[in-house]
């Protein structure tokens, strides 16, 4: 993830951007592990009402985001990873734009906003000194 000085500075945005809106329980798409594309929506375990922040983390809403062509390739051979809501299904990488809206990292404060690598979904937690 980079830092932008807001979201119009990420440079223009695709007219195929999809936006989202965040809800406290938030959402995220899988796609099933085993290769047969299936997709589901599941609770996006990096939302507010289930996860509590660390120090050092920034929780970033998702506000738009871009699956490209790479993605089809991630998605036709997911694997389940630790970390995803549901065993045997893996989240769909994509680019997108997101806003700081909780944090307990002073690299990362409320209201900043940053682009780069997400997921399909409404929430990400990162730390900001991995990033």
């Amino acid at each position: 993830m980079t830092a932008v000085a807001d979201g119009l500075a990420a440079g223009p945005r695709s007219p195929m951007a999809t936006p989202l809106r965040a809800a406290e329980g938030g959402l995220r798409l899988l796609v099933a592990a085993s290769g047969t594309g299936a997709f589901r929506w599941a609770p996006d375990p990096d939302a507010p009402a289930l996860r509590e922040l660390a120090p050092g983390e920034a929780r970033l809403t998702i506000r738009s985001f871009r699956v490209g062509p790479a993605a089809r390739h991630c998605t036709l051979g997911a694997r389940a990873v630790p970390g995803v809501p549901a065993p045997g299904w893996a989240s769909i990488p994509a680019t997108g734009l997101a806003e700081v809206t909780e944090s307990l990292a002073q690299d990362a404060p409320v209201g900043s906003w940053w682009a780069g690598l997400v997921h399909v979904g409404t929430h990400l937690v990162f730390r900001t000194d991995l990033a």
